[in-house]
């Protein structure tokens, strides 16, 4: 008896340690100028699945369709994925909501349920997203698909599905007829389209992973905000239409800098000297190259200089300096008055020369002790 006892428990604890927390699917059917979608979402729709999406609950999917407003600019950009999916479903109105290929009613105690009970099941797969390449050129993922070691299911006509989403699309004034300006988890691009890739279903415990890539065309680049793109990717019974296990990532563009400094502004007498000191950070995805150059907007007799790690620069020379991924880089730079006296603002900029977009200045300000007549400090309101 105490044998049969021990095997049990080893046995529930093997389940436990192999089985993965399956994350829900939300997919929804919209339109811009369906009057009851924004009605949804200003009652309890959008808050919901910000706070759901925000606490890791479900992976959200948004597709937009062609009715009642043919114009809709999210349906226009990705009309062939939106309808394909439309069709899968066999979509009739809007707004329509699935969750794990399920419809399910438009209320919010449908909805709740519908996730808490999709998070509880069984999933036999884990999928893990890598990114690998986001830029105007190239955005590019690794989907790998995780086979649990004790799983017995029986697939069939089974498929990967991956979107490209855009966290929040805004426009200046509402695009259809329904008042919305703002919209949220929009299907962009599905790779390498709706219907879905077929991959090989690996054995219990073991793994396989696709690679999916897609060349921006310039219709994506001009609607779309790189920095907003997230990748959901699931798996799906397209027999049954149950979907197995999804996943979300938010992607990072290759290359993407920051700039910062807690030096403080100064006064100092004429005759002395002001220092500053910036860091420049690397937090994309690719090592990168800057442009480094300072410049200051002060009397003409005033001398700067800035140092980085190749050397010391006279202000309007331009060094280069190469950061590797999550690396920083310091400068720091000094001004001289010479003795004249007068108020003045540094400038430091910098420039990625792999994505010129990529570029940022900071500014220091300078004040000599004789420099103003009267110095007047506003202590109003926090000034």
């Amino acid at each position: 008896m105490k044998k049969i006892i021990l095997l049990l428990f080893v046995s529930t604890l093997l389940f436990e340690v192999n089985a993965y927390d399956k994350l829900s699917l939300v997919e929804r059917f919209t339109n811009a100028s369906c009057g009851p979608c924004a009605t949804l979402n200003n009652q309890w729709y959008t808050t919901t699945t910000h706070n759901y999406v925000n606490s890791g609950m479900i992976s959200h999917l948004v597709y937009n369709v062609n009715w009642p407003g043919a114009n809709d600019p999210m349906y226009l950009l990705n009309s062939s994925d939106n309808m394909t999916r439309r069709t899968y479903y066999a979509v009739s109105y809007v707004p329509w909501i699935d969750i794990n290929g399920s419809k399910i009613s438009e209320t919010l105690g449908a909805f709740t349920s519908a996730v808490t009970s999709g998070n509880s099941q069984f999933a036999p797969f884990n999928i893990v997203i890598t990114q690998r390449a986001l830029g105007e050129t190239l955005i590019e993922v690794g989907i790998k698909i995780i086979r649990d070691p004790t799983d017995v299911t029986v697939f069939s006509n089974t498929k990967l599905r991956v979107a490209l989403t855009e966290k929040t699309v805004s426009f200046a004034t509402p695009p259809g007829s329904n008042g919305e300006k703002n919209f949220f988890s929009i299907s962009r691009k599905m790779l390498p389209n709706a219907g879905g890739t077929d991959f090989t279903i690996p054995a219990p415990g073991d793994s396989v992973e696709v690679i999916l890539n897609y060349v921006p065309t310039s219709a994506f680049l001009a609607a779309v905000n790189l920095d907003s793109i997230r990748v959901v990717a699931f798996i799906q019974n397209d027999n049954t239409k149950l979907v197995y296990q999804s996943a979300m990532k938010e992607l990072i563009p290759n290359f993407v800098a920051t700039m910062g400094s807690s030096s403080p502004d100064v006064i100092i007498e004429n005759n002395g000297s002001a220092e500053f000191t910036a860091v420049l950070n690397n937090v994309g995805i690719l090592e990168d190259t800057y442009t480094i150059t300072a410049t200051h907007d002060g009397p003409s007799g005033w001398i700067g200089e800035f140092t980085t790690e190749n050397g010391t620069f006279p202000f309007g020379d331009i060094d280069s300096v190469q950061v590797a991924v999550d690396d920083s880089t310091s400068i720091s730079l000094t001004l001289n008055p010479n003795t004249i006296t007068g108020s003045g603002i540094i400038t430091l900029e910098f420039a990625s020369k792999n994505d010129p977009g990529v570029q940022g200045s900071i500014t220091f300000r300078v004040v000599t002790e004789f420099g103003i007549d009267i110095l007047v400090i506003d202590a109003s309101e926090d000034g």
